[in-house]
C-alpha cells in the first residue's frame, strides 16, 4: 500500500497546529539533562553502532530515537533492566526481554538512563509531511487515540510512531499480540507485553499489523 491522496490546506493547517501542540507536549514530557553529555554517553556505551550518531536505526531491526518522548525512553531503559516475567511484572505494566539491551541497561544509573534519554529526545524528527485524514486507514485510525493520527504522540509516556521503521513497528505489534496467545517458537528474544497495546494487538490481522507499519514509516522525519 503506498500512502497517496490530497491534502487539503484546512488540512495542513489543523495537521500543523496539531503537530506543534503535540511537539510541545513531548518537549514538557520530562525536565532536560544535558544532550551533549548524553551524546557523549552514548558513544561511550557503544549505542552509535546500533541506533547511529544522531538517533536512526542502522538496520531495519533496529528503531529510530531521534525525537523520541523521554518520559517513554525512561520508561523502558527501567522495563530492559528490570525485565522479571510475564506474570510478575516489575514497572508497572509492561513487560519487555531482549539481550542485547537488557545487558546493557543492567549497568546503568538514573542519572545515565536520564542523560540517554535526555540526548535521544532532543534530536528533530518531525513528520515531513503528512496525509489528508480521509486517507488514514481504518487499522491504524485506534493507534490515534493515543499516538496521534500523524504519529506525534498526544501526552508524555507515549511514543512517537512518525518515521519510526516499518520492521520495528510490525515486529512489536506481534510481540505485543503474542503475549494474549502465549509465546511463539524463536520470539522469546523479543518478548513483550503492556496491558493496553497488547489487549489491542490481539485483535490485529497480519495484515492489519502491515498497514500500520507502513502508515507510519511512511511519515518521514527528520
Amino acid at each position: 500500500m503506498r500512502i497517496t491522496g490530497r491534502v487539503s490546506t484546512s488540512s495542513k493547517v489543523v495537521a500543523s497546529l496539531w503537530l506543534a501542540a503535540g511537539m510541545a507536549l513531548f518537549a514538557g514530557s520530562a525536565p532536560a539533562a544535558d544532550p551533549a553529555a548524553g551524546r557523549a554517553l552514548a558513544a561511550e556505551l557503544g549505542c552509535h553502532a546500533c541506533h547511529g550518531e544522531d538517533g536512526f536505526g542502522v538496520d531495519a531491526d533496529t528503531p529510530h530515537m531521534a525525537g523520541q518522548d523521554k518520559t517513554y525512553l525512561m520508561r523502558q531503559l527501567a522495563v530492559f533492566a528490570n525485565p522479571g516475567a510475564a506474570d510478575r511484572k516489575p514497572n508497572g505494566d509492561s513487560v519487555r526481554h531482549h539481550g542485547g539491551m537488557e545487558s546493557v541497561t543492567r549497568r546503568l544509573t538514573y542519572a545515565q538512563q536520564d542523560l540517554l534519554a535526555s540526548f535521544y529526545a532532543s534530536l528533530s524528527c518531525i513528520p515531513t509531511s503528512v496525509p489528508d485524514a480521509d486517507d488514514v486507514p481504518t487499522a491504524v485510525k485506534p493507534c490515534a487515540q493515543c499516538h496521534g493520527l500523524y504519529g506525534v504522540n498526544i501526552e508524555p509516556g507515549i511514543p512517537v510512531l512518525a518515521g519510526q521503521k516499518r520492521a520495528y513497528i510490525e515486529r512489536q505489534l506481534e510481540a505485543f499480540r503474542a503475549a494474549r496467545f502465549g509465546p511463539e517458537g524463536g520470539k522469546q528474544e523479543q518478548l513483550r507485553d503492556q496491558r493496553l497495546m497488547s489487549e489491542h494487538a490481539a485483535g490485529l490481522t497480519d495484515a492489519d499489523i502491515g498497514t500500520i507499519g507502513e502508515y507510519f514509516a511512511a511519515l518521514r522525519c527528520r
